[in-house]
């Protein structure tokens, strides 16, 4: 457990230094005249920079309350409480009956990394035997900004110690909640994307046979009456859940995307169906989950059992351009070469591990049989 733990985080780092080096070369000649990496710490919030976006979270919780860029102060919903914009979750039971959602919430903040090219924060909450109605796991949320990147990385690394007690984790999820006057179009696929409902549309509609299922009898766009609203005609399978997010309406429209590289860290398999962007406006990507599956996908620990987990991470990339106010698919295509861009660095880095994967395994080899 040690070993893969080790060769996760380690993939982690080669992953954010590859990534920058890689944004930074243009045609074989270094661009240095970008903006440094900034934080700026405050007794209760700490914000990163780079000259192109602004990231601002809790202290000690390392909740995103607030993401500045293009222009706009805060792209997150500011009509909900600080704690409801940016936030990893977890559902979670030690019964079939009983169901909890818990945010994970640090109680402890860290620099880990903090150069010019490269800012990474932890905020970690760690569990012990007199929290006995609490969620038994260790948690350490991890965001990372890199120069000259319109964006952040954020992943989790998730923790159970040896004699812990039986816990049921049934979702776990990272969610951001974007200004509700501002985006309306969303993009999940070329064949999936459209100008949207509000959230006071659903709220004025008449809800059909399950809670999820509005029907918009008088929406504020006048085009979308008589329409079903339904976040599961979102769904995607994961094989396909590479990027999705919403534009604004804004001048110039902003793009506000979730890229996932690829399965690695989700539950389920490559045809597994979850959410993924839909009214509010929201974003998720969701790592564990029961949807459309029941409980055969629930991750079960039983009494004692160990375990450890780096998740993610995912990069929430930023975009604009003046064009997309007549035609937003401008920023979608963008979003969506960005993604190739990070899922090919994902790839080079899959080779260079399993390369060093096979060395360290070759001088463990080594060193045992000069042992015997």
């Amino acid at each position: 457990m040690g070993k893969n733990m080790q060769l996760s985080l380690l993939y982690v780092v080669e992953f954010t230094m590859v990534a920058f080096t890689l944004l930074l070369v243009v045609d074989g000649r270094r661009m240095i005249e970008t903006p440094i990496v900034r934080l700026d710490i405050q007794t209760n919030q700490v914000t990163m920079s780079n000259g192109i976006v602004n990231v601002t979270l809790s202290i000690p919780y390392g909740l995103v309350m607030s993401i500045s860029y293009g222009g706009v102060n805060n792209l997150l919903a500011t009509q909900n409480v600080e704690k409801n914009r940016g936030y990893w979750d977890i559902f979670w039971n030690r019964t079939t009956s009983k169901r909890a959602r818990k945010k994970f919430l640090g109680n402890s903040f860290e620099v880990i990394m903090d150069t010019e090219n490269q800012a990474e924060i932890s905020f970690k909450s760690t569990w012990n035997a007199s929290q006995s109605d609490e969620l038994p796991l260790n948690s350490d949320l991890r965001f990372v900004m890199l120069r000259d990147t319109p964006g952040f990385y954020t992943y989790a690394i998730v923790e159970r110690l040896e004699g812990w007690p039986l816990v049921y984790i049934e979702n776990l999820r990272v969610v951001f909640k974007l200004q509700q006057d501002m985006f309306h179009y969303m993009a999940i696929s070329d064949e999936r994307k459209r100008i949207m409902p509000m959230p006071v549309d659903r709220e004025t509609g008449k809800v059909l046979d399950y809670k999820e299922a509005v029907l918009l009898t008088n929406p504020t766009n006048p085009d979308l009456k008589g329409e079903v609203d339904d976040k599961y005609f979102y769904a995607t399978d994961n094989k396909d859940d590479r990027v999705h997010g919403w534009v604004s309406s804004t001048n110039p429209p902003v793009g506000f995307w979730m890229i996932i590289p690829n399965d690695e860290f989700r539950t389920g398999g490559p045809y597994k169906q979850d959410l993924t962007s839909h009214v509010g406006p929201t974003v998720l990507s969701i790592f564990v989950s029961r949807h459309f599956a029941g409980d055969d996908l629930v991750i079960k620990f039983q009494q004692g059992e160990r375990w450890k987990k780096v998740i993610g991470p995912v990069f929430l990339y930023l975009n604009s351009n003046s064009s997309a106010m007549d035609n937003p698919t401008i920023l979608w295509d963008d979003a969506k070469r960005r993604h190739y861009d990070f899922s090919t660095r994902i790839q080079r880095l899959n080779r260079v591990s399993t390369t060093r994967r096979c060395w360290i395994l070759a001088k463990r080899k080594q060193r045992l049989s000069v042992l015997d």
